[in-house]
């Protein structure tokens, strides 16, 4: 049960912002405004003003302040990875109330370089579903995996932008652990003059009603049931040739850059082969490509000898929005064997620099 009473209040900027009121996102709104709609314009400003003071000194546990005769105040920290503030949540009430928890949150941060997510060690438990990996780094895969992003299409072309300042906020859905469908809202901020570092909360909102709207997220979920059972399709950054999102199944065994290491999946001269026919792709001379014959490493391959988990793949550009060049592809993976060739690639390797 949600206690309308909070809000969730992102202090990454220069002064506080509301990205979660009564059980439902905002985008990045003022504080000013919020607190103006729920309380009396004599109490609006003195409230603002407590909240400033006490986002300096941000509480790890839930503080409880008698703030006049008639007005009672809770605040809570929001924390990101290595303990940093991300945000803090607020109860506004009558003093013969008394604050419910404050909704369950969390600072994270996504490296759209590094495709790579970092959570707080201690995610809260309403916020790890049965999909969430039991660790602080996700990779994009493993995040679109774990929650139904709104429109997942605009938002990953939202984080490969480099717009630094740029904004962005979204529903996604997830299943907890043995309940029903939840939600959460994810406020994100560019927070470095190149864009690739995004900062910001996710903190559990109210499910919405209905389904989501985007016609190119309706037509990725419609694609597995079209898929034949060895055949994979994934969303990818073209530029990069990483993975972003499973549209169908994950492929199995295999150890993905990000999960144990940072070395490149495929095997070093099947790297090779793949940004070689991905070229006339970047620029502008083709708009699909095919690559046969893919060394993907395995999990554990060393212990039964096969290292590589052998595919054939295919994919093809997405269209250009609004007059943009595409940074996105579907590629369809097929599973045909094994190799036992030897590993040589040491595990501190961070991969091709294209990577």
């Amino acid at each position: 049960m949600h206690d309308k009473k909070w809000l969730v209040l992102d202090l990454l900027g220069d002064s506080p912002r509301v990205v979660g009121s009564g059980g439902r996102g905002k985008s990045h709104t003022s504080l000013e405004r919020s607190l103006r709609e729920r309380l009396p314009h004599k109490l609006a400003m003195p409230v603002r003003d407590a909240i400033r003071a006490a986002s300096h000194a941000v509480p790890h546990e839930m503080t409880v302040v008698d703030f006049t005769a008639s007005t009672k105040l809770a605040f809570a920290g929001i924390f990101g990875p290595d303990n940093q503030v991300h945000g803090m949540s607020v109860w506004i009430g009558d003093t013969t109330d008394e604050p419910g928890p404050p909704p369950a949150a969390a600072g994270i941060t996504w490296n759209s370089l590094r495709r790579l997510i970092h959570l707080p060690v201690t995610l809260p438990r309403e916020l790890r579903g049965p999909h969430v990996p039991n660790r602080s780094t996700l990779t994009p895969p493993e995040f679109f995996r774990a929650f139904e992003v709104e429109d997942s299409i605009a938002f990953i072309r939202t984080l490969l932008s480099p717009d630094p300042g740029a904004e962005y906020d979204c529903i996604a859905r997830y299943q907890r652990a043995g309940e029903s469908i939840s939600a959460i809202h994810l406020a994100l901020t560019g927070t470095n003059d190149h864009g690739e570092l995004w900062k910001g909360i996710v903190h559990e909102v109210l499910p919405p009603e209905g389904s989501f709207p985007s016609l190119e997220s309706a037509t990725l979920a419609a694609l597995p049931m079209l898929s034949p059972e060895d055949t994979h399709i994934v969303l990818v950054d073209i530029a990069k040739m990483r993975l972003l999102r499973w549209v169908t199944d994950p492929i199995r065994e295999v150890q993905w850059k990000g999960q144990v290491d940072n070395r490149d999946t495929p095997h070093p001269d099947d790297v090779e082969r793949i940004f070689a026919a991905v070229m006339p792709i970047l620029t502008g001379e083709a708009r699909s490509a095919q690559v046969n014959g893919i060394r993907l490493r395995r999990l554990n391959g060393a212990v039964d000898g096969r290292r590589w988990l052998v595919i054939d793949g295919d994919g093809t550009v997405l269209p250009e929005i609004n007059g943009v060049a595409p940074a996105l592809g579907l590629v369809r993976f097929r599973v045909v064997g094994y190799s036992t060739d030897p590993d040589d690639v040491p595990v501190d390797d961070d991969g091709h620099p294209g990577i």
